[in-house]
């Protein structure tokens, strides 16, 4: 249930996804299973964070993750605490209290035995941190890397999330090379997201349009016929 929430919440039908998520944490906390209340505690913070509510998903991770502790599940508080990171970086410009809770996240991903998914996941994140510095060295090299492993794990979505932060990060590094790279990543990006939701969906015409946009001054002729298809 909790995953046909996510995906419900991903293809946009949030009352589905809201009242799926429900009813699986309902039934978790009526079977007093800490790892299955764990399990749907995340869920329903994953809902509410792909729906735009940053704020009630950060005190869900959190509960997830107490569960998850309680439960020995060092795998499911790791993600867990990624989502907390996530949100927390989405309302704070605090750079010195975001490292503390990334500090936090490193952690339990190591505590969770260093899988290479999770730790590319929290990369994603740490990318973040790193362009706030003014590193977009290593920002870039660290989702790169990123990407290498969502390929490899099939993981279509995360590898165009990949894609295009790394994009967005050469735009602000504007080295020699990097408006060409930028344009290859945005229709590598582009790729997965067909491939894997198919050329209708929203993150599908999102990155239709980023790649539109792009090719502006290159293409025109290419960028208004995108642009028109979107309309």
């Amino acid at each position: 249930d909790v995953t046909l929430a996510t995906l419900a919440a991903r293809m946009g039908n949030s009352p589905v996804a809201r009242q799926t998520v429900d009813a699986a944490l309902e039934r978790a906390r009526a079977a007093n299973d800490q790892l299955g209340l764990a399990m749907a505690l995340q869920g329903k913070g994953t809902v509410e964070h792909i729906l735009g509510n940053c704020e009630k998903a950060e005190a869900f991770y959190a509960d997830s993750a107490t569960a998850a502790e309680s439960a020995s599940a060092g795998g499911l508080r790791a993600m867990s605490k990624i989502g907390q990171l996530e949100c927390f970086m989405g309302r704070s410009s605090d750079i010195e209290a975001i490292r503390a809770v990334a500090r936090q996240t490193e952690a339990a991903v190591a505590g969770a035995g260093g899988d290479n998914h999770l730790k590319a996941v929290l990369a994603m994140n740490l990318s973040r941190i790193d362009a706030m510095a003014g590193d977009y060295d290593h920002a870039i090299q660290r989702v790169a890397d990123a990407r290498k492993v969502f390929i490899e794990a099939k993981d279509g979505r995360r590898a165009a999330v990949s894609a295009v932060t790394e994009a967005d990060l050469r735009d602000q590094r504007n080295a020699p090379g990097d408006t060409t790279r930028g344009l290859e990543l945005v229709r590598e990006a582009l790729t997965h997201t067909e491939t894997m939701f198919g050329p209708e969906h929203r993150l599908t015409r999102e990155n239709r349009a980023f790649l539109a946009s792009r090719l502006l001054t290159r293409d025109p002729e290419t960028s208004r016929a995108m642009f028109a298809e979107l309309a």
